[in-house]
């Protein structure tokens, strides 16, 4: 990102992967299935991103993706031993593919520690027409699944190269490579956390969060990269640990014309904020002259910015197609955190072109709906924008009403002042901790 102000809190930038999976299953509070696809108690816990789905003796039926086959394909998910490691003696089964097909197997899983065995990946069909045989990829660590930790699972399949391979936290742990006839099958639907041979101890706690499947086996670079976004943690910035600010978010009679031609008098009812501060520095005072706006007509939330640019300094402005590298650009920027959210963010990024890149937790599947219009006058860079409410939550394309203690508003300017240029800091502003509407 070329150089920012920002306003409470910086966090990373929404992942862009070489391969798009086929399904995705957030659990940000919802199993994101029909409810008969859950069969017993589920409970919603913090997780990657926003939440995760924490089951013990309960299982989750995820329908089998048309384009993931036995040929090739990846699965990935966040698990988290809640209440066990490597250590214990008992299976615990994390996805099984419920083939219809008669000793069909897909099964990623915890061996029995007695043996010595951890991650396992047990695929094929041994009792097919070929004769009898299977194939399976296991660890020899006790230690690869630590009780309380995020651990970031894959594994994957090729027919071409007779090959499958687990991974963890992006890192490839084992392989094996296959007869051919292991990859002729069917698979049926997938479950999560199914019961495990024997009689197993389904007092054992395990979270989930964002579970995927993809029609192409990933490389080890590709699973590397989405650990690593993933894995970063929300920035919080030193100056949570002072008294925060409270500022409310007016409702406006007369809602602003959305037209990049800043109007006093368009924006005198809505909230001001201003008195920017370095990230590194989060005491000093910088640049009185640039401000930010925010309102609402409680059908809309609106924001303005009003930019100081930098002496001669001209606005890069090269992006111009949905969810592209914006953030390369001079851009402003919104993050939202909505009552119902504990953690992460909604994020828009907008450049002097109007070109968006947004998220939800850091995926940039979703789409928010804004109207943003630009415009320079007098050195100063207008930036205005608007986004739909909704009753309940940020959606597809909506943002949700402003009607209960917000846990974050956050905004970002394009760049620091010159005495301020730094090659990589960020510059934030002390002005909203929390936001509430007062209507």
């Amino acid at each position: 990102m070329r150089k920012f102000l920002l306003l409470l809190l910086w966090a990373g930038l929404g992942s862009v992967f070489a391969a798009k999976p086929v399904v995705q299953y957030d659990f940000n509070g919802k199993t994101g299935l029909p409810a008969k696809a859950l069969k017993g108690k589920a409970e919603f816990v913090q997780g990657i991103r926003g939440q995760a789905l924490k089951l013990a003796d309960s299982t989750l039926t995820i329908p089998c993706p048309k384009k993931v086959t036995p040929a090739e394909g990846t699965v990935a998910f966040w698990m988290k031993p809640v209440n066990w490691d490597s250590t214990k003696d008992e299976f615990l089964f994390f996805l099984r593919s419920d083939s219809k097909e008669k000793n069909g197997r897909f099964i990623f899983y915890k061996y029995s520690g007695k043996t010595g065995l951890g991650t396992t990946f047990y695929f094929g069909n041994p009792n097919g027409k070929h004769g009898t045989s299977y194939c399976y990829a296991a660890t020899r660590r006790k230690d690869d699944m630590k009780q309380g930790e995020w651990i970031f699972a894959a594994a994957t399949w090729s027919k071409k190269a007779n090959l499958i391979r687990v991974y963890l936290n992006g890192k490839e742990v084992c392989s094996y490579e296959c007869k051919a006839q292991m990859f002729n099958w069917n698979f049926g639907d997938f479950i999560l956390n199914p019961r495990p041979f024997g009689k197993p101890n389904r007092s054992y706690k395990t979270a989930f969060d964002l579970l995927r499947f993809y029609s192409e086996p990933l490389s080890e670079k590709e699973l590397k990269k989405i650990y690593e976004e993933e894995s970063k943690p929300v920035l919080e910035i030193p100056i949570e640990s002072s008294k925060p600010t409270f500022l409310t978010i007016p409702v406006m009679k007369n809602p602003p014309k959305i037209d990049g031609n800043f109007v006093d008098t368009e924006w005198l009812s809505a909230a001001k904020m201003g008195g920017f501060i370095e990230l590194r520095n989060p005491r000093l005072q910088i640049d009185p002259d640039t401000e930010a706006f925010m309102g609402t007509d409680k059908k809309n939330l609106y924001f303005c910015f009003v930019g100081k640019i930098p002496g001669a300094t001209s606005l890069k402005n090269i992006q111009t197609k949905r969810d592209s590298d914006v953030y390369t650009d001079d851009a402003y920027e919104i993050y939202l955190r909505p009552p119902h959210m504990d953690m992460g963010f909604y994020q828009g990024i907008f450049n002097y072109g109007g070109a968006i890149f947004d998220t939800c937790n850091s995926r940039k599947e979703w789409n928010g709906k804004w109207t943003i219009k630009n415009g320079i006058y007098e050195g100063h860079w207008i930036c205005e924008i608007a986004n739909l409410l909704s009753k309940k939550i940020l959606s597809g394309n909506s943002i949700s009403a402003v009607t209960d203690s917000w846990n974050r508003i956050l905004f970002s300017l394009p760049f620091p002042l010159p005495e301020c240029r730094t090659e990589h800091g960020s510059l934030i502003s002390d002005s909203v901790n929390r936001a509430h509407s007062d209507g």
